[in-house]
């Protein structure tokens, strides 16, 4: 499989999340005996799940701040499923050294993608070696490098508290019910926006999936191979991810034969039961019920894997 090849592969399966996965080679360290050993030859073997955590960075010009969204992916290099579980930014954790309380979008303003990844393992109590983080802007620009993306808005949106870029004045952002096709601008703008929305943040991480959805089908178009160089171009220079050229080989080819209906979704939110939203010292948090966001998180995998099996057997038979 080439790059090129490569690259459009993760490039359909990494737009689900609406947060690019850059191929920028990840810095190969030094074994014992001195030769170059790639991070994440030992996690393919040791399990056919592979988890990467996405985060998009609320900045423009740089990726400093807080992580404004969040969502792991994860796939079954086997079986060729995908699950995203988004993670509400206010979710409560404890972060060393911090007062408390302090909320997961936080852990990457204060610890980078390490920190990030490390509590986001600690709370879904899953392995996540990679992650990918990309800005406003590098999401924009990549959005207009595809062409744009195609959606169909549920309901009229009015928000007049959208953050400028400035991040100090606001900028109304309106738009209509219906099928939009928006460009980079827009589309960030879709995905950011939760004052317009009775459920806040949980609408938003909705509507991130909406994106993701309709970035993916954008993705696999055959005009986006004739974009390939300033896709490969914007990733170089808008995404950060440990993600090496090998494992990059890895995911695109499980992506290849992943469809639709194998694509899943779980968001931990105050329907699904799995966090209570309270206010502690005048902050608001959603505190979380780890066991069951744990359990919930593993049913679901087997849940996935043995439906999995079941439809293969029966075409088998």
């Amino acid at each position: 499989m080439t790059r090129a090849k490569a690259l459009l592969r993760l490039i359909s399966l990494c737009w689900l999340t609406g947060i690019v996965v850059g191929c920028a080679p990840a810095v190969a360290v030094p074994n014992a005996d001195g030769a170059l050993e790639s991070p994440e030859q030992s996690a393919v073997e040791a399990s056919n799940v592979v988890s990467i955590l996405l985060l998009g960075v609320d900045s423009w010009d740089t990726l400093s701040g807080r992580s404004d969204a969040i969502v792991v992916l994860s796939i079954d290099m086997e079986r060729k499923w995908v699950l995203l579980t988004s993670v509400p930014r206010d979710l409560r954790v404890s972060l060393d050294g911090l007062p408390q309380p302090q909320r997961i979008n936080a852990a990457y303003a204060h610890g980078g993608a390490e920190l990030a990844r490390a509590k986001l393992e600690d709370v879904l109590n899953v392995a996540i070696p990679y992650y990918a983080v990309v800005n406003f802007s590098g999401f924009a620009r990549i959005v207009d490098t595809l062409g744009g993306v195609t959606l169909d808005v549920p309901t009229d949106i009015r928000d007049l508290q959208y953050p400028a870029a400035d991040g100090v004045n606001y900028e109304p952002f309106e738009i209509k019910a219906g099928v939009q096709h928006l460009d980079g601008e827009t589309a960030l703008k879709y995905a950011r926006t939760r004052k317009s929305s009775p459920t806040g943040d949980f609408g938003r991480m909705y509507r991130q999936q909406q994106v993701m959805n309709a970035l993916k089908e954008q993705a696999l178009t055959p005009r986006t191979l004739l974009r390939i160089p300033a896709l490969y171009n914007d990733f170089r220079h808008a995404v950060s991810t440990n993600i090496s050229l090998q494992m990059l080989v890895h995911l695109a080819r499980a992506a290849r034969s992943v469809d639709a209906e194998s694509i899943n979704s779980f968001a931990i939110d105050e329907a699904s039961g799995l966090v209570t939203a309270q206010y502690v010292d005048g902050v608001f948090v959603l505190e979380p019920d780890l066991a069951g966001i744990r359990s919930t998180l593993r049913a679901r995998i087997a849940s996935l894997s043995e439906n999995t099996l079941q439809v293969s057997g029966a075409a088998a038979s």
